[in-house]
């Protein structure tokens, strides 16, 4: 079965939020994603929409005291392979942080006697998700979309292998100030693509096409100035495997053609 649920509902929670920065950590490395964040205080209407289904629990109003009682981190998180409420909340752990796992956010940074400070909320289904995206960033829509609009995406395919690599670039004016990518690929071409963008984050387009040009020129076998590459020089034997010459190039050439065609 096809996996689209591509997005879902995060919040860091004020019990949580002296440790986001290692929350999100945790996000990103459990292969996810925050696409969108903001640091917001929650009213008293928004808690009793979302949290409806447990009003009448006796905890509610310390709950609800609590979401009240500073900042939240709201955030939209991204899972390339389609899978998203599932694969947050296996990141966030069980409702209980006493019960859960200390790989997991509410198992590591939750309050294991009090329930409801249990460091953050995850939507608990695809429905739950949309309806929750829009109820709390439905005055950040805007913003929310501009921001998802300012990745340029490419795909770059290679029929010769089994090179299939959707590249996403952000440019912050003429500096590349993000480069993201997902699909299926060979070792070659993964970790090609994982240290080009390395070296490209935080360059401007004339700084980047130097790198490229010069990492093109050295697959290529003509003249080049490994000063520049840095990392990259560690393909500066693959002339040797002419046959693996795309799958070194393949999403090269693909974030080449989108930071280029900005500038015509």
């Amino acid at each position: 079965m096809e996996n689209n649920n591509f997005y879902t509902y995060g919040m860091i929670k004020p019990d949580a939020i002296d440790k986001m920065e290692e929350i999100i950590k945790m996000i990103y490395d459990s292969g996810l994603e925050v696409h969108y964040m903001k640091l917001d205080n929650l009213t008293s209407d928004i808690i009793d929409e979302n949290y409806d289904y447990c009003r009448k629990m006796d905890f509610y109003p310390k709950m609800k005291k609590n979401l009240l009682s500073g900042p939240v981190l709201k955030m939209l998180i991204y899972d390339p392979n389609g899978n998203a409420v599932i694969n947050y909340r296996k990141v966030l752990g069980p409702t209980k942080s006493s019960m859960a796992s200390s790989s997991t956010i509410r198992g590591r940074f939750g309050n294991k006697e009090v329930t409801y400070k249990n460091a953050a909320h995850g939507s608990r289904s695809e429905k739950e998700a949309q309806e929750e995206i829009i109820r709390f960033f439905k005055n950040d829509l805007d913003m929310m979309l501009y921001e998802l609009r300012r990745y340029t995406k490419i795909n770059t395919n290679n029929e010769s292998c089994i090179d299939n690599l959707d590249i996403y670039v952000k440019l912050d004016g003429n500096v590349i100030s993000d480069v993201k990518f997902d699909g299926e690929a060979c070792v070659i071409c993964i970790s090609s693509t994982s240290i080009m963008i390395k070296s490209l984050i935080g360059k401007t387009i004339d700084e980047a096409n130097l790198i490229i040009n010069n990492y093109l020129n050295m697959i290529e076998e003509k003249e080049y100035d490994e000063k520049v590459l840095g990392e990259l020089n560690v393909y500066n034997d693959l002339y040797k495997q002419p046959s693996r010459k795309k799958c070194a190039t393949l999403s090269t050439f693909g974030i080449k053609k989108v930071i280029n065609d900005v500038v015509k």
